[in-house]
């Protein structure tokens, strides 16, 4: 599939999507989600093994943020989503998120990044907003999306597999997810090439331009742990592989990312 088929199929998702907010699709929507606000708050901790040259292992503490009203919902990682619920185990959603994957972006969790000669006088990718479509059914769920800002005019694909592995039927559970990423060519060569203008030899940093897609393959674990109605822990960890033409740019030395996130959180 080339590019321009993605685009169009991304696009075509973005059009579904204002017609199935209608309020006749509306009415669809399951009766928990009601016309209330559903605040989150809390503090989470962030660590991070990256693959860029010379990166040391990263660690953060940030506030944590979510909010959901009806069949929207606010957020940190989605800043806006839209959730249209067709069956129990069917679910459509739409939004809108930033994608922050250079390196040292100007909107990061971490404040450290390496300083190896490599990345003297490079010049960082802008920060990505992108439209997004989800079709969830059960455990398995695909997605596309797209970058709105022509930053890098990519486009991507997403799929999931959310597997429950506990539930003690008292709030507590736990997932291992698997998901695969696949990426345009426009995407690899935004965060990982190096143009013309920004080679430096002299550096380490010659040319890298791809012309082909690439994939990212994830493994993650999951949990949440209410201790009351009010408060919970919920925490991440995941282990991403990285396709070859991404670990060949002169910017990566490892295969893989690793991160972890834990969260303490008071929900009302």
């Amino acid at each position: 599939m080339n590019d321009n088929k993605i685009i169009f199929i991304v696009k075509l998702m973005v059009l579904m999507s204002l017609v199935k907010s209608c309020p006749i699709y509306a009415q669809q929507l399951s009766a928990e989600n009601n016309d209330t606000w559903k605040i989150t708050l809390g503090t989470a901790a962030f660590a991070s093994a990256p693959s860029w040259v010379g990166n040391d292992d990263q660690a953060s503490v940030v506030p944590y943020f979510s909010a959901q009203y009806g069949n929207w919902s606010f957020g940190v990682e989605n800043l806006v989503e839209y959730q249209l619920v067709v069956t129990k185990d069917i679910k459509l959603s739409w939004g809108l998120k930033p994608r922050t994957d250079g390196f040292d972006p100007k909107f990061s969790f971490f404040s450290t990044w390496s300083k190896d000669e490599v990345f003297d006088g490079y010049k960082s990718p802008d920060t990505e907003l992108l439209t997004y479509s989800k079709f969830q059914w059960s455990w398995f769920s695909i997605g596309l999306a797209y970058d709105v800002t022509d930053n890098s005019a990519a486009s991507s694909a997403n799929v999931s597999l959310a597997v429950p592995v506990f539930d003690n039927n008292r709030g507590m559970q736990v997932k291992v997810i698997i998901s695969a990423n696949v990426f345009s060519k426009e995407y690899v060569n935004y965060y990982y090439g190096i143009t013309s203008e920004q080679a430096n030899v002299n550096a380490g940093r010659s040319e890298y331009l791809v012309d082909d897609y690439a994939g990212k393959v994830s493994l993650g674990i999951q949990m949440i742990y209410p201790f009351n109605r009010q408060w919970s822990i919920m925490a991440n960890v995941n282990y991403t592989q990285l396709d070859d033409s991404i670990v060949d740019s002169p910017l990566i030395e490892d295969n893989n990312e690793q991160q972890a996130i834990v969260a303490l959180v008071y929900s009302f």
